[in-house]
């Protein structure tokens, strides 16, 4: 500092400041007076400052920070109400500049603490304590960043917010700033209207959405809130009803979290419905939000859009449950397989093209799991390796996996549900103990009980998904459409065929070492060699081979333990699953 720069600070009744230099910017702050802020009544201590040293004609260059989207004329989450002016403006004019604007290291120190408003998406001027005079960042003439007082009077002292643990500033565990600490809040009640409100303080637009039990990892400080139940037309969380201070029955393993997303092409909601979990499906396009047409809708498309959502299951509902959306149509014959991550990974027609009308609109409701909203869920169901479509190995579709369900307790009334929900009307077999082969996926369900009226096998689920005691070797397996017809009385020998079978394949398999399960009906001349019991149930000694009707063959050792008498054996015919009673099987004595 010259001598005559200090000279006309002390005739101008100042302290004079150190000039420095800014490390970011590498040019030297403007001088300014420690007393900047106007005399009066309200702060009756200090004196009125003479004009600024830097000219102020640079200051127009600068942009004045708007108020935010979602902060009313009325209050906002700083110092100084919003309607009073002043509010983002130092006691020298300078336009304050957004608190997620400063950089982060200044060579002159701003007030102690101002790193805790680091992040906040406005320019008003804040006091952290509430007691303190407000102030906030301006860029002086040169266009560095300096700090100034203002004169704005003081609202309610608000918590200061951050989020952290996400992948951008948009999203993370919400944590607050009291006495002193940084702590967490329990995500007891905790919705997409608290979100709202989060997003809101931080100034934040977008699509806001609540996410639980420490979905952006656990926080290290205290639990500060519990029980927060906000309406989501709050400007700030203390308005919300909530726990007192410091009150709650949690862990950190509860840590709610939010995420402000801004609204770009392919962004989906739910709309009209009683909550977020549930509506009409909408997506935002070109500035507006659109509906989509349910043509080829499959489950596996509502899985992919409530797990995009944040919700574990889901199911596809009614549009006349929901308010008719009055905007455009946007999608048609979205098919999805399930493993997308996002919506608009699914195969579609173009934007716009459709022949649809509001009419069918997609409703969907979705499911968030151990919590929240408790709904009907529908999973995604299939039937495999059945020799049609009407019956298989049935699977179905959870946390991105297709599995099998074991076959505990798996009856005809089970099987009933699930050809319900496959589309099926006709009478339903159930099959147990891997009757289609061996799924290799995990096991799903165990011990599903149906009465037989459910419309999803989600209402027959009795015990938590992934829990069981089985092997692949007890996969569940359906019939649908199932009109057998048993066996009775003896067999017509004159249907027998005198001509020696003929193997269907022509090339060697053989079984022991890389067989292949047999289609029914397949190899009718193939039987089996049983022995008599008094209870109907005779255990299987060999297998045979029909002739004609009135010869089998076999090995000699087959009667070797039990003697030649023919009323000890009976030969099977037309057994498929050895394990499995089938209408098919027929018993005809020796």
């Amino acid at each position: 500092m010259t001598l005559a720069r200090f000279l006309l600070a002390l005739m101008l009744g100042a302290l004079p400041e150190v000039v420095s230099v800014d490390p970011i910017l590498g040019y030297p702050l403007c001088l300014r007076h420690r007393h900047s802020p106007r005399g009066g009544a309200q702060y009756p201590d200090y004196r009125t400052p003479p004009s600024p040293l830097c000219p102020r004609r640079a200051v127009p260059a600068l942009r004045p920070q708007a108020l935010q989207a979602g902060h009313s004329s009325r209050s906002h989450p700083g110092g100084c109400p919003a309607g009073q002016a002043g509010a983002n403006v130092t006691d020298l004019g300078a336009p304050c500049l957004s608190w997620s604007e400063v950089p982060p290291f200044l060579e002159r120190s701003p007030p102690a603490s101002w790193a805790q408003l680091r992040g906040q998406r406005h320019n008003f001027c804040w006091s952290l304590d509430g007691k303190s005079r407000p102030w906030c960042f301006y860029a002086n003439a040169r266009g560095q960043v300096d700090w100034g007082y203002c004169a704005c009077r003081l609202g309610p002292s608000l918590t200061v917010i951050r989020l952290t643990g996400g992948s951008s500033v948009q999203e993370g565990r919400v944590e607050l700033y009291h006495a002193g600490q940084w702590g967490t809040i329990c995500d007891d009640q905790w919705d997409d209207a608290d979100a709202e409100v989060i997003c809101r303080q931080l100034g934040l637009s977008g699509i806001a959405k609540a996410w639980n039990e420490a979905h952006f990892g656990e926080g290290s400080g205290p639990i500060l809130l519990d029980e927060v139940h906000c309406t989501g037309n709050e400007l700030s969380i203390e308005q919300c009803p909530k726990s007192s201070w410091g009150e709650h029955d949690c862990g950190h393993r509860e840590d709610a979290g939010v995420s402000c997303t801004p609204l770009t092409d392919g962004a989906i909601r739910l709309a009209g419905g009683k909550g977020s979990h549930e509506g009409h499906l909408e997506v935002y396009y070109r500035g507006q939000w659109g509906t989509v047409c349910d043509d080829g809708w499959t489950e596996l498309n509502t899985y992919v859009v409530c797990r995009q959502l944040g919700f574990k299951y889901g199911k596809q509902a009614s549009p006349n449950h929901f308010e008719e959306s009055p905007g455009p149509i946007w999608l048609d014959d979205v098919s999805c397989s399930g493993e997308e991550t996002s919506f608009l990974q699914c195969s579609r027609r173009q934007w716009g093209k459709h022949d649809c009308s509001h009419q069918e609109d997609v409703g969907i409701a979705c499911y968030p799991g151990s919590n929240g909203h408790k709904l009907p869920l529908g999973f995604p169901i299939r039937l495999m390796d059945g020799e049609n479509k009407k019956e298989g190995r049935v699977e179905v579709f959870i946390n991105g996996q297709w599995g099998t369900i074991c076959d505990d307790g798996w009856t005809d009334k089970d099987a009933a549900v699930i050809c319900r929900q496959l589309g099926y009307k006709g009478p339903a077999k159930a099959r147990t103990m891997a009757y289609f082969g061996e799924g290799k996926g995990p096991i799903h369900m165990d011990n599903v009980e149906c009465t037989g009226n459910e419309r999803s096998l989600a209402d027959c689920i009795k015990q938590d998904i992934g829990s069981h005691n089985c092997r692949h070797s007890e996969d569940a397996g359906v019939i649908c459409d199932y009109f057998g017809k048993k066996a009775s009385g003896n067999s017509n020998k004159e249907s027998l065929s005198s001509v020696c079978g003929l193997r269907l394949l022509h090339r060697r398999q053989k079984r022991i070492i890389g067989g292949k399960n047999s289609l029914r009906g397949g190899w009718p001349w193939q039987v089996s060699l049983r022995l008599k019991s008094s209870h109907g149930d005779g255990r299987l000694l060999c297998g045979a081979t029909l002739l004609s009707s009135c010869w089998v063959l076999t090995a000699a050792h087959c009667f070797k333990r039990y003697g030649n008498s023919s009323r000890n054996y009976v030969i099977r015919v037309g057994d498929y699953h050895t394990l499995v009673p089938e209408e098919f099987e027929e018993e005809i004595g020796v």
